[in-house]
């Protein structure tokens, strides 16, 4: 395995090749897998992850694979706008023509992995920690206490709209635990902290916090950034931008928002290109999963670079035990090694024509 050094030259040096030029084969075919239990959040109800696997072939057989996995209610096209887009594309292109449209993010992630594989790039080596998503409801101590035993320091719990008094308890114990384990809880609200109880809402988790509260993700919705830093300065609670990093250009526009980064790599266009991003950046980048499949999670380990990653948000617990999509990361540790070629050329072999 090559180091991310390494891959960044080698990644220079294909690009010096013909391949931009030369045409490439492109096949699609849609993904469809059920979640082990619904997602709830303060979006509403999901049961079925669909997603587009592309296939990209070169005339000296050269294959790689990417997964186009938008979020549904997040900012950006849609599947089915994607879908349009790969038809427009055709079955005939090139790395400039893919390089060059004007392209969705998650189709730009899908296509610079696959673009990625095909020239034999690897993420970058290592083992590394994750945070794992907990249940809603009082579930949540019960897997968090499992999870803490198997060596699980890092968490995060999803809000919809200021916690009752039950939530509300159950958050505490959380906290209260994790001082104990010397863990870490993330606080996802995606956007759902009414502004009018939102200082109510920042001083109990202040209080509570003990110094395990991580941070509190997307309090309110996107274009509100301004109040969620106010929010951050007033109540000294690390505040987290997700959803507005998703927006066209927000990437760059919150470059230097002072708290943490949530990105999710399949939303973010190229990972090559965000691993740079990731680079350059002075703040906290924390990758978290858009619930893709292995061949996407594939893509999220490309943007891994020199630094250590923070804990991973790919602990999502969404599929089945015992299914495939799940086996890489099931356990505490996501090991980069786990996952290659072979696994996204048995996805895409098990996805009918």
């Amino acid at each position: 395995m090559n180091n991310a050094k390494e891959n960044v030259e080698s990644e220079t040096n294909a690009q010096k090749c013909d391949i931009n030029v030369s045409p490439l084969r492109l096949t699609c075919r849609e993904a469809r897998h059920t979640f082990a239990r619904p997602i709830l959040n303060a979006y509403g109800r999901w049961d079925i992850r669909r997603s587009i696997i592309v296939r990209l072939e070169d005339a000296s057989g050269k294959t790689g694979y990417g997964e186009i996995a938008p979020v549904p209610d997040f900012p950006g096209a849609g599947l089915d706008a994607c879908a349009n887009h790969c038809k427009e594309l055709g079955s005939e292109t090139t790395e400039a023509a893919l390089r060059n449209r004007e392209l969705p993010p998650s189709m730009g992630f899908a296509f610079g992995s696959a673009l990625a594989m095909m020239k034999g790039l690897e993420p970058r080596g290592g083992s590394w920690p994750m945070a794992k998503l907990l249940p809603p409801g009082p579930a949540a101590l019960f897997e968090m206490g499992k999870a803490v035993k198997a060596g699980c320091r890092t968490f995060k719990y999803k809000l919809n709209g200021v916690p009752d008094a039950t939530e509300r308890e159950i958050v505490e114990m959380l906290l209260e635990s994790l001082q104990v384990s010397r863990g870490k809880l993330r606080i996802d609200a995606n956007g759902s902290i009414a502004p009018h109880k939102s200082d109510e809402c920042m001083e109990w988790l202040a209080k509570a916090s003990g110094g395990a509260l991580d941070f509190v993700e997307q309090p309110f919705p996107t274009g509100q950034e301004d109040a969620m830093l106010t929010l951050m300065e007033k109540h000294g609670v690390a505040v987290a931008l997700d959803e507005s990093v998703v927006t066209k250009g927000g990437l760059d526009t919150w470059k230097n928002w002072p708290g943490p980064l949530v990105v999710k790599p399949a939303l973010a266009g190229d990972p090559l290109k965000l691993r740079g991003w990731i680079a350059a950046r002075k703040g906290r980048t924390v990758l978290s999963s858009a619930l893709e499949g292995p061949v996407g999670l594939w893509g999220c380990l490309l943007c891994i670079g020199d630094a250590a990653p923070e804990p991973l948000g790919f602990s999502t617990g969404v599929w089945a035990e015992g299914d495939a999509w799940g086996q890489y990361t099931a356990g505490v540790m996501l090991e980069s090694y786990s996952i290659g070629f072979e696994d996204a050329e048995a996805v895409w072999n098990s996805l009918s024509q």
